[in-house]
């Protein structure tokens, strides 16, 4: 049985695999997006921290109105 990825290690997945994230909101309903490889890096090309990175996502889930979001 695979093991579970930790948050660092699906965002490490995604950056160089690509991926999605997927908002889930109150009514049960899910928005799936694919995800862009650049919001990995600041405007200067600098690599952003795992915080940072989950900040972006957390700043998008609260002005979509969803309740929780998944990678």
């Amino acid at each position: 049985m695979p093991k579970e990825m930790n948050t660092q290690e699906k965002l490490n997945h995604i950056q160089t695999e690509g991926g999605s994230v997927t908002y889930n909101f109150e009514n049960g309903s899910k928005l799936k997006q694919d995800i862009n490889k650049h919001v990995f890096f600041n405007e200067k090309g600098k690599k952003r921290t795992t915080d940072d990175v989950l900040n972006i996502f957390k700043g998008i889930c609260h002005d979509l109105g969803a309740v929780s979001f998944q990678f």
